[in-house]
Protein backbone atom coordinates (compact mmCIF):
# COMPACT_ATOMS: atom_id res chain seq x y z
CA UNK A 1 0.00 0.00 0.00
CA UNK A 2 1.37 3.41 -0.94
CA UNK A 3 2.33 5.61 2.00
CA UNK A 4 0.22 8.78 2.11
CA UNK A 5 3.35 10.73 3.18
CA UNK A 6 6.18 10.82 0.65
CA UNK A 7 9.34 12.85 0.14
CA UNK A 8 10.26 13.99 -3.36
CA UNK A 9 13.76 15.32 -3.97
CA UNK A 10 13.35 18.84 -5.28
CA UNK A 11 14.93 20.08 -8.48
CA UNK A 12 15.44 23.65 -9.62
CA UNK A 13 12.08 23.43 -11.42
CA UNK A 14 10.43 23.03 -7.99
CA UNK A 15 11.92 26.24 -6.56
CA UNK A 16 8.84 28.41 -7.10
CA UNK A 17 6.53 25.79 -5.58
CA UNK A 18 8.76 25.29 -2.54
CA UNK A 19 9.07 29.03 -2.07
CA UNK A 20 5.30 29.48 -2.10
CA UNK A 21 4.80 26.62 0.38
CA UNK A 22 7.53 27.99 2.65
CA UNK A 23 6.09 31.51 2.71
CA UNK A 24 2.60 30.21 3.46
CA UNK A 25 3.82 27.86 6.20
CA UNK A 26 5.99 30.42 8.02
CA UNK A 27 3.93 33.59 7.58
CA UNK A 28 1.96 33.14 10.83
CA UNK A 29 5.23 32.81 12.80
CA UNK A 30 6.65 35.87 11.06
CA UNK A 31 3.59 37.95 11.92
CA UNK A 32 3.94 36.77 15.53
CA UNK A 33 7.69 37.36 16.01
CA UNK A 34 8.67 39.83 13.22
CA UNK A 35 12.05 38.16 12.72
CA UNK A 36 12.74 40.05 9.50
CA UNK A 37 16.37 39.02 9.11
CA UNK A 38 15.89 35.26 9.41
CA UNK A 39 12.26 34.26 8.84
CA UNK A 40 11.84 31.73 5.99
CA UNK A 41 8.66 33.63 5.16
CA UNK A 42 10.83 36.57 4.07
CA UNK A 43 13.37 34.62 2.04
CA UNK A 44 13.46 35.56 -1.65
CA UNK A 45 12.92 32.95 -4.34
CA UNK A 46 16.59 33.07 -5.28
CA UNK A 47 17.64 31.90 -1.83
CA UNK A 48 15.39 28.86 -2.14
CA UNK A 49 16.90 28.19 -5.57
CA UNK A 50 20.35 28.34 -4.00
CA UNK A 51 19.42 25.82 -1.32
CA UNK A 52 18.14 23.37 -3.96
CA UNK A 53 21.33 23.70 -6.01
CA UNK A 54 23.68 23.53 -3.03
CA UNK A 55 25.94 20.43 -3.31
CA UNK A 56 26.07 19.58 0.42
CA UNK A 57 22.32 19.53 1.08
CA UNK A 58 19.08 18.08 -0.23
CA UNK A 59 15.69 19.78 -0.29
CA UNK A 60 12.62 17.52 -0.33
CA UNK A 61 8.99 18.31 -1.07
CA UNK A 62 6.64 16.77 1.50
CA UNK A 63 3.73 15.19 -0.34
CA UNK A 64 0.46 14.10 1.26
CA UNK A 65 -1.70 11.82 -0.90
CA UNK A 66 0.27 13.05 -3.90
CA UNK A 67 -0.14 16.77 -3.13
CA UNK A 68 2.76 19.08 -2.25
CA UNK A 69 2.12 20.46 1.26
CA UNK A 70 5.54 21.36 2.66
CA UNK A 71 9.27 20.85 2.58
CA UNK A 72 12.19 19.48 4.55
CA UNK A 73 15.86 20.21 3.88
CA UNK A 74 18.85 18.21 5.07
CA UNK A 75 22.29 19.84 5.09
CA UNK A 76 25.60 18.24 5.93
CA UNK A 77 27.63 21.21 7.15
CA UNK A 78 27.79 23.94 9.79
CA UNK A 79 29.37 27.35 9.25
CA UNK A 80 30.51 26.18 5.83
CA UNK A 81 32.32 23.09 7.16
CA UNK A 82 31.05 19.61 6.27
CA UNK A 83 30.83 17.24 9.24
CA UNK A 84 30.91 13.52 8.53
CA UNK A 85 27.84 11.56 9.69
CA UNK A 86 26.22 14.69 11.20
CA UNK A 87 23.16 16.21 9.52
CA UNK A 88 21.03 19.29 10.15
CA UNK A 89 17.31 19.68 9.42
CA UNK A 90 16.89 23.25 8.21
CA UNK A 91 14.09 23.99 7.60
CA UNK A 92 11.03 21.75 7.89
CA UNK A 93 7.56 23.16 7.21
CA UNK A 94 3.98 22.12 6.45
CA UNK A 95 1.32 24.57 5.26
CA UNK A 96 -1.30 25.53 7.82
CA UNK A 97 -4.12 23.40 6.38
CA UNK A 98 -2.14 20.21 7.10
CA UNK A 99 -0.51 21.11 10.41
CA UNK A 100 -1.20 19.21 13.66
CA UNK A 101 -1.89 15.97 11.78
CA UNK A 102 1.38 14.13 12.47
CA UNK A 103 2.70 14.84 8.97
CA UNK A 104 5.87 16.64 10.07
CA UNK A 105 6.74 13.82 12.49
CA UNK A 106 6.31 11.24 9.73
CA UNK A 107 8.42 13.32 7.34
CA UNK A 108 11.22 13.48 9.91
CA UNK A 109 11.10 9.72 10.37
CA UNK A 110 11.36 9.27 6.61
CA UNK A 111 14.42 11.51 6.54
CA UNK A 112 16.00 9.36 9.26
CA UNK A 113 15.44 6.34 7.00
CA UNK A 114 17.03 8.11 4.02
CA UNK A 115 20.27 8.76 5.95
CA UNK A 116 20.91 5.56 7.96
CA UNK A 117 24.61 6.30 8.46
CA UNK A 118 23.91 9.47 10.45
CA UNK A 119 25.32 9.49 13.96
CA UNK A 120 23.85 12.82 15.04
CA UNK A 121 20.92 14.95 13.86
CA UNK A 122 20.64 18.65 14.76
CA UNK A 123 18.15 21.47 14.31
CA UNK A 124 17.10 24.85 15.71
CA UNK A 125 13.61 25.90 16.71
CA UNK A 126 11.78 28.69 18.50
CA UNK A 127 11.78 28.18 22.26
CA UNK A 128 8.41 29.89 22.67
CA UNK A 129 6.73 27.48 20.23
CA UNK A 130 5.95 24.69 22.69
CA UNK A 131 4.22 22.58 20.04
CA UNK A 132 7.29 22.56 17.81
CA UNK A 133 9.56 21.66 20.72
CA UNK A 134 7.22 18.80 21.63
CA UNK A 135 7.27 17.53 18.04
CA UNK A 136 11.05 17.28 17.97
CA UNK A 137 11.19 15.68 21.40
CA UNK A 138 8.74 13.02 20.19
CA UNK A 139 11.19 12.34 17.36
CA UNK A 140 14.00 11.70 19.84
CA UNK A 141 15.65 15.13 19.95
CA UNK A 142 16.81 16.67 23.21
CA UNK A 143 17.60 20.30 23.90
CA UNK A 144 21.32 21.10 23.71
CA UNK A 145 23.70 23.98 23.30
CA UNK A 146 23.08 27.62 24.04
CA UNK A 147 20.06 29.82 23.41
CA UNK A 148 20.14 32.71 20.95
CA UNK A 149 17.88 35.66 21.66
CA UNK A 150 16.56 37.03 18.36
CA UNK A 151 14.28 39.72 19.81
CA UNK A 152 12.18 40.36 22.90
CA UNK A 153 9.60 37.77 21.88
CA UNK A 154 11.75 35.10 20.22
CA UNK A 155 14.62 32.83 21.29
CA UNK A 156 16.20 30.07 19.22
CA UNK A 157 17.20 26.82 20.92
CA UNK A 158 19.28 23.92 19.61
CA UNK A 159 18.05 20.34 19.54
CA UNK A 160 20.11 17.20 18.94
CA UNK A 161 19.35 13.53 18.37
CA UNK A 162 22.23 11.16 19.08
CA UNK A 163 21.78 7.90 17.18
CA UNK A 164 24.44 6.16 19.29
CA UNK A 165 22.82 4.74 22.43
CA UNK A 166 24.81 4.49 25.68
CA UNK A 167 23.74 1.89 28.23
CA UNK A 168 25.12 -0.24 31.06
CA UNK A 169 26.90 -3.45 30.16
CA UNK A 170 24.92 -6.70 30.57
CA UNK A 171 26.43 -10.15 31.09
CA UNK A 172 24.91 -11.22 27.77
CA UNK A 173 27.12 -8.61 26.04
CA UNK A 174 30.36 -10.32 27.10
CA UNK A 175 31.00 -12.26 23.89
CA UNK A 176 30.28 -9.29 21.60
CA UNK A 177 32.37 -6.93 23.73
CA UNK A 178 35.24 -9.44 23.73
CA UNK A 179 35.21 -9.60 19.93
CA UNK A 180 35.07 -5.80 19.72
CA UNK A 181 38.04 -5.31 22.07
CA UNK A 182 40.09 -7.98 20.30
CA UNK A 183 39.34 -6.48 16.91
CA UNK A 184 40.33 -3.03 18.11
CA UNK A 185 43.65 -4.34 19.42
CA UNK A 186 44.46 -6.13 16.16
CA UNK A 187 43.30 -3.36 13.82
CA UNK A 188 44.22 -0.23 15.80
CA UNK A 189 46.65 -0.92 18.66
CA UNK A 190 48.83 -3.14 16.46
CA UNK A 191 49.87 -0.03 14.51
CA UNK A 192 51.60 1.30 17.64
CA UNK A 193 52.74 -1.87 19.41
CA UNK A 194 53.17 -4.33 16.55
CA UNK A 195 50.95 -7.22 15.51
CA UNK A 196 52.66 -9.81 17.69
CA UNK A 197 52.27 -7.84 20.92
CA UNK A 198 48.70 -6.84 20.04
CA UNK A 199 47.78 -10.45 19.27
CA UNK A 200 49.08 -11.68 22.63
CA UNK A 201 47.13 -8.96 24.44
CA UNK A 202 43.96 -9.62 22.44
CA UNK A 203 44.04 -13.29 23.41
CA UNK A 204 43.67 -12.29 27.07
CA UNK A 205 40.43 -10.38 26.48
CA UNK A 206 38.04 -13.28 26.14
CA UNK A 207 34.44 -13.16 27.43
CA UNK A 208 35.55 -14.35 30.87
CA UNK A 209 38.03 -11.46 31.14
CA UNK A 210 35.31 -8.98 30.14
CA UNK A 211 32.97 -10.33 32.82
CA UNK A 212 35.76 -10.10 35.38
CA UNK A 213 36.32 -6.40 34.57
CA UNK A 214 32.58 -5.74 34.71
CA UNK A 215 32.44 -7.27 38.19
CA UNK A 216 34.50 -4.45 39.71
CA UNK A 217 34.06 -1.57 37.23
CA UNK A 218 31.20 0.47 35.82
CA UNK A 219 31.10 -0.74 32.24
CA UNK A 220 29.08 0.84 29.43
CA UNK A 221 28.49 -0.12 25.82
CA UNK A 222 27.65 2.10 22.85
CA UNK A 223 25.09 0.82 20.35
CA UNK A 224 24.49 2.04 16.82
CA UNK A 225 21.83 0.42 14.66
CA UNK A 226 21.39 -2.25 17.36
CA UNK A 227 25.05 -3.27 17.26
CA UNK A 228 27.69 -2.70 19.95
CA UNK A 229 30.30 -0.40 18.41
CA UNK A 230 32.13 0.78 21.52
CA UNK A 231 32.78 0.00 25.18
CA UNK A 232 34.19 1.86 28.17
CA UNK A 233 34.80 0.93 31.80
Amino acid sequence: MRDVIELKLATIEDAKLLHELQVEAFMALYEKYHDDDMSPAKEPLEKVRGKIEEPDSEFYIIQFEGNAIGGIRVRHYQNGVKVENVNWISPIFVISEFQNRGIAQRAIQKVFELYPETLTWKLDTIKQEVGNCHLYEKCGFVRSGTEEVINEQMTLVEYEKNCVITRRFKESDAENVSHLVQRNMLEVNSKDYGLEAATKLAEQYNAEKILQIASYAHMYVFEWKEQIVGVGA
